[in-house]
């Protein structure tokens, strides 16, 4: 499951969709300057899409350069052939289930990419950018923030009413 490690990896720091990792190949990715770059045919809004690589990113995609070479798909299997989507799939929901995680997706992780960001701190605009999406409203349907962080702003509101009446007694 190495290879399936490496596509969590970057999957979880990147947000890229399943068709756009399955078809990475090291055209899109530019070490010297830490970007992954991929043109509008390759996208599904059709609009041309550049990102920052994450440290983590980085070195997986360096180290499978090393091993694999930088001709052909990124990601491959075991035997260094490309990943077929449907076998990911598979392999994804077996693993998953292994450790105990039955009801998580691949897509989850696109999720989870843009609900990561939002729950630090990362701006609405610069989500929607990092995402790819075309506009705000499909961003908003990715975000899940906890129930806990919203506990917490409410009791930012609730701390500010106590500290506007006592000022006003």
């Amino acid at each position: 499951y190495l290879w399936l490690r490496d596509y969590v990896v970057v999957a979880c720091d990147t947000g890229l969709r399943r068709k756009n990792m399955c078809n990475m190949t090291y055209d899109n990715v530019d070490f010297d300057k830490g970007t992954l770059n991929f043109t509008g045919e390759e996208m599904k809004n059709n609009k041309s899409h550049t990102m920052l690589m994450t440290e983590h990113v980085y070195n997986v995609l360096s180290a499978r350069a090393r091993v694999f070479g930088t001709d052909g798909t990124v990601f491959r299997n075991s035997f260094g052939d490309p990943i077929n989507p449907r076998v990911l799939s598979t392999q994804f929901t077996k693993l998953t289930k292994k450790f105990g995680v039955p009801d998580f997706h691949l897509h989850d992780m696109r999720h989870d990419f843009c609900s990561q960001l939002a729950l630090n701190g990362a701006e609405l605009y610069d989500i929607k950018e990092m995402a790819g999406h075309s506009n705000l409203e499909q961003t908003m349907r990715y975000i899940h923030l906890m129930p806990e962080r919203k506990r917490k702003d409410v009791d930012i509101l609730n701390q500010r009413k106590t500290t506007l009446l006592r000022a006003v007694k």
